[in-house]
């Protein structure tokens, strides 16, 4: 997973389609990704992410993203 401001799909509408599994999250530097960057995750296969209007600073958007995701897998039935 990816987050980028331009994704169409949220991190919450995308965690509550799923089953609970291993994933790996990109978190961009300050200022984000490059275009060449995201062009390669994309031909690569990664699902893009928003995380909604709020830029996080690099420091907290992964724990926040894995927070997220991780109270939303714990309320879906087994």
């Amino acid at each position: 997973i990816i987050f980028s401001p331009r994704a169409s799909d949220s991190l919450a509408t995308w965690a509550t389609r799923q089953t609970p599994h291993a994933i790996s999250l990109l978190i961009g530097p300050e200022g984000g990704f490059s275009g060449e960057e995201e062009e390669l995750a994309r031909q690569k296969g990664v699902t893009f992410l928003s995380m909604g209007p709020r830029i996080l600073r690099t420091e907290t958007a992964g724990l926040a993203a894995a927070s997220a995701i991780n109270a939303i897998w714990e309320q879906l039935p087994l």
